[in-house]
């Protein structure tokens, strides 16, 4: 009986102990401050750009400014974070963002934040390439699997 007495508190109490953070938190605040969010998102859109005009150079150099314009309006953090705010919040606890905040504030976690940027362009080029290189082969194989049905 006080097994089944303790599962249930620690059932009952769980959701309290692994609440989600109030999206409009100001540790969450703080969290995107010590990330430096602004310069993170600004780096992944230019990024975003360079990998985009190395993966189809005719098609975006010509439109690249505009282009630039377009992520900034709609990929910034500004534009984001109030979306950010709730991705965050259903994913993390209080506890977990206070951990997180402290963690960026190391010498590790700054360089996990000064280096995504980077390591993000380098892997949607490489996802770029291995999808386009793959696509034909992919295609013939739907192809085939058409033809089999018939």
């Amino acid at each position: 009986m006080k097994t089944i007495s303790l599962f249930f508190v620690l059932a009952l109490s769980s959701p309290l102990i692994w609440a989600n953070i109030n999206p409009q938190s100001k540790a969450l605040t703080e969290l995107f401050e010590t990330m430096n969010m602004d310069q993170t998102t600004e780096e992944i859109i230019v990024a975003m750009i360079d990998a985009q005009v190395a993966a189809n150079p005719t098609a975006i150099k010509p439109i690249e400014k505009e282009f630039g314009a377009f992520l900034r309006k709609h990929a910034s953090f500004k534009a984001l974070e109030k979306d950010l705010r709730e991705i965050y919040s259903k994913n993390y606890n209080e506890q977990e963002i206070a951990d997180l905040t402290a963690f960026y504030q190391t010498a590790t976690g700054r360089k996990v934040l000064a280096t995504t940027p980077k390591i993000t362009a380098e892997m949607t080029v490489l996802m770029q390439e291995r999808l386009l290189k793959e696509t034909p082969a992919f295609y013939r194989s739907l192809e085939k699997n058409e033809a089999a049905k018939k």
